[in-house]
């Protein structure tokens, strides 16, 4: 055999296996395609084939460390530039670089360092009460071998940084998450002024995971949006309540002039669309298709639609074999009954608007007055805000009372200043009545259940206060008084939780970013199955990884196993300039 046919035998000869795990990624079947690149990494560490596959698959678990240094490797090694997946990796390393780590029994969750502590502590028993509910409805038994990676970024451009999303998509639609690459990205509560509803956003973007496991990443965005929106409320309770007032509005106004936006339109992403009133819409539209679905055969419905697009059958022969008819059919029953949709529409009803904060602007908008078209209602609202930041409480709600008996509760800012100043001119038998007339409309508004918390703990209805807390926490987990509150409402380890959260709202001992490795020495791990080393300085990084940092003073390197903590073996300082390890445990 001649050097050349040599060299390009060698070359090829784990193609197959490499396309095969490629193909595994793109199908969301990671634990599949971790299996492949672990095996490969073990025969060849240093094909630039391996080293690309052994990357993607870092990167879909959340390992940018060790997904971006083994992929700068495999260009060196001579692998074909890929440029969008080097950019991607490269920022999302760098982005991430100090992140805090928490874990549960299934998600790992990466986030910044400082307040994001009490939105991960929170955010875990969300995910893992999605995880049990949703994957049983949507017919997933989920692999226990790997955990799924969830990544909070601090605001629309570091949501943009990780995602194939830009950032005026980010802001025109409101997009605040995205499930991508095999893992969950949200973004943190601290980037918007007011808040937003999280927990169900983090079982919305789950289930998104569910579909592509159970699918194989077959299912289109209308069905895949459509079920996300219709399960998301799942992870506390039962499916379809993900409709809320300000959506019924939507259909209810879309029905009178047929405007409506088709399935083609929503594709590839409802991020991509012009504003949130068309994804408000859009959402609204795909959650009445599943409800078609759902109204055949309960949750099995979408459970079966999964599989058998998962078994390799077309998405319209799935959806019609479920629904019982054509989907032809289908499709013109659907747009019948969103032509002829007569939802209980209420007076000032919103979709939930995401408010991102601008970075460059140090201005607190959060307790300004909403926009007000009516010329008469601002006039009476302006004064009465004049008047309350005077002092003058009892002239201030008189005005606010004018306005109110114009507007009724379409205004939500309006009505929580009225009960404001009605609570501190001590009638708070008139600011509840207020408050909870203000929550049909506008079920999220955590003001109002912050006020309803106060007044139902001056009563000593403890249940009430609590439900009212947990309601705002849902929104904006930062607020100190919220903390304060669980402090006096929770009993045992929780009352402790509740105090740590609480200093940490108030900014005082905030955990700080975690230390990465440090000096001089590089150390390369191509070891098999992956999973995290220990340096000497107590610092753990996952591998396999090419040319990591070390201390000076590194002796040995603890291996790891796969859940980071289990000693395997420890490897010794090599006599070369570089820590290197290869081979297998």
């Amino acid at each position: 055999m001649s050097a050349l046919l040599a060299t390009l035998v060698l070359a090829g000869q784990f193609d197959l296996e490499t396309i095969a795990g490629h193909k595994a990624l793109s199908e969301w079947q990671l634990p599949q395609a971790r299996a492949i690149a672990e095996e490969l990494v073990q025969k060849a560490p240093k094909d630039p084939d391996v080293l690309e596959l052994a990357s993607r698959v870092q990167f879909h678990r959340g390992e940018y460390q060790s997904a971006a240094s083994l992929y700068a490797l495999a260009i060196e090694q001579g692998d074909e530039p890929d440029p969008y997946y080097a950019n991607i990796v490269t920022r999302t390393e760098q982005m991430t670089r100090g992140y805090l780590e928490k874990e549960s029994p299934h998600f790992r969750i990466a986030y910044p360092a400082g307040k994001d502590a009490i939105f991960a502590d929170y955010a875990l028993p969300v995910l893992e009460a999605a995880y049990i509910r949703i994957a049983q409805d949507l017919g997933l038994v989920p692999d226990p071998s790997d955990k799924i990676a969830v990544l909070v970024v601090p605001d629309a451009e570091g949501l943009a940084t990780v995602s194939t999303l830009l950032p005026v998509e980010i802001e025109k639609t409101g997009t605040i998450a995205i499930c991508k690459f095999n893992r969950l990205m949200v973004t943190s509560p601290l980037a918007t002024y007011y808040g937003y509803d999280w927990a169900d956003t983090l079982a919305h973007e789950y289930t998104h995971l569910v579909i592509n496991l159970v699918s194989k990443n077959r299912v289109p965005i209308w069905l895949h949006e459509g079920i996300a929106k219709f399960v998301e409320t799942r992870w506390d309770g039962e499916a379809g309540r993900a409709l809320s007032p300000g959506s019924v509005n939507l259909l209810a106004s879309a029905a009178k002039t047929g405007k409506f936006i088709p399935f083609e339109k929503m594709h590839p992403s409802m991020a991509k669309l012009p504003s949130q009133e068309d994804s408000g819409l859009a959402f609204a539209e795909v959650f009445v298709a599943i409800q078609m679905l759902q109204e055949k055969r309960g949750m099995s419905a979408l459970k079966d639609v999964l599989a058998k697009i998962g078994q390799g059958a077309e998405v319209e022969t799935a959806v019609a074999s479920v629904y019982g008819k054509t989907f032809a059919q289908f499709l013109i029953d659907w747009r019948e009954k969103l032509k002829t949709f007569k939802g209980k529409t209420l007076a000032g009803a919103q979709i939930s608007k995401i408010a991102l904060k601008d970075r460059r602007s140090k201005e607190d908008l959060s307790d300004e007055l909403e926009p007000i078209q009516e010329k008469k209602v601002q006039d009476f609202a302006r004064l009465g805000e004049l008047l309350h930041l005077r002092g003058r409480t009892k002239a201030a709600a008189v005005e606010y009372e004018k306005a109110y008996t114009v507007a009724g509760p379409r205004y939500p800012s309006l009505s929580n200043k009225l009960a404001m100043a009605l609570i501190q001119n001590g009638d708070d038998t008139r600011a509840e009545a207020i408050l909870k007339e203000l929550l049909v409309p506008h079920p999220q508004f955590a003001p109002a259940h912050l006020a309803l918390g106060r007044l139902a703990m001056k009563r000593n209805d403890s249940a009430g206060a609590k439900t009212h807390y947990m309601a705002a926490l849902y929104q904006n987990p930062f607020n100190p008084e919220i903390h304060q509150a669980l402090q006096k409402l929770e009993i045992g380890p929780a009352v402790d939780t509740a105090k740590r959260h609480g200093e940490w709202a108030s900014g005082k001992e905030l955990p700080k970013p975690k230390e990465q490795p440090k000096g001089d020495e590089r150390l390369s791990i191509f070891y098999a199955p992956f999973g995290r080393a220990r340096l000497a300085n107590g610092v753990t990084i996952a591998y396999p990884i090419a040319g990591a940092a070390v201390p000076k003073d590194t002796k040995d390197v603890e291996l790891l196993a796969r859940d980071g903590k289990t000693k395997i073996e420890s490897t010794k300082r090599s006599t070369r300039d570089q820590l290197e390890v290869v081979g297998s445990f």
